[in-house]
């Protein structure tokens, strides 16, 4: 199976630990439902070719989990409308493909880290309590950035 698409479909509980097995997966999509709870370990199985994972407007809790750095071919992360909470690993500065970006609508704290892509076309930062004083340099130097979004960030400073 390449891609799994159960987007919209009012499934709720926590996601079952089942990926293991889904090695050819590059597509992922659980969004719009009422899934609780953190993410399975089981989808870090899929860390070598999955290209879109899209996570949002869940009920996802807890911290962003460290093994998403490892996706290394990922274009899209979507875990927006989640809950949450902490900081954004230091380490998704692996994540040197995403295109697509959205952290929106959590509780994500401090400094979001620096990412080393070669471009970034859509990244939403908002309505999470991030410590901002400018938009990071690695986001206006892209040559390919589409879309912005870093309103409603708790603690920003002047955002320029």
């Amino acid at each position: 199976m390449s891609y799994l698409h159960l987007g919209g479909n009012r499934l709720s509980g926590t996601i079952p630990d089942i990926f293991k097995s889904m090695l050819e997966l590059r597509s992922l999509i659980l969004s719009r439902n009422g899934f609780t709870g953190n993410l399975p370990p089981s989808i870090a199985s899929f860390a070598p070719i999955l290209r879109f994972l899209e996570l949002g407007q869940n009920n996802l809790a807890e911290k962003i989990p460290d093994y998403l750095s490892r996706f290394k071919a990922l274009d899209t992360l979507d875990l927006s409308k989640n809950r949450f909470s902490g900081v954004v690993p230091k380490s998704f500065a692996n994540l040197t493909k995403i295109f697509n970006l959205d952290i929106s609508h959590n509780l994500l704290t401090d400094q979001f880290p620096t990412l080393y892509v070669k471009g970034i076309e859509s990244l939403d930062l908002s309505y999470n309590q991030f410590h901002l004083k400018t938009i990071p340099k690695w986001v206006t130097s892209s040559p390919i950035i589409f879309f912005v979004e870093a309103s409603k960030i708790q603690n920003q400073h002047e955002l320029r």
